[in-house]
């Protein structure tokens, strides 16, 4: 079982911590991933970019092929 957060822990919000999540530090961020990621070790921010990436990446591929099956064109940002 996970444990639990204290009340003060839950109060934290994205403007008192720079990451934006109670559970990932600066030092958790600047330390190495748990898995070396192809034979090298990495931080866990270079990890999370790598992630992030590939979402943007795969949502761009989503956007372009819901483009070229249906006449709908670009999304208005208003409608997202």
């Amino acid at each position: 079982m996970p444990p639990s957060r204290s009340s003060s822990t839950e109060s934290r919000n994205c403007e008192n911590d720079p990451a934006g999540d109670p559970g990932l530090a600066p030092e958790a961020l600047a330390g190495a991933y748990t898995a070396p990621y192809n034979g090298a070790a990495i931080s866990t921010q270079q990890f999370l970019l790598h992630l992030l990436s590939h979402l943007n990446y795969d949502l761009g591929q989503i956007d372009y092929l819901r483009r070229i099956t249906s006449d709908a064109g670009a999304i208005e940002l208003a409608t997202l």
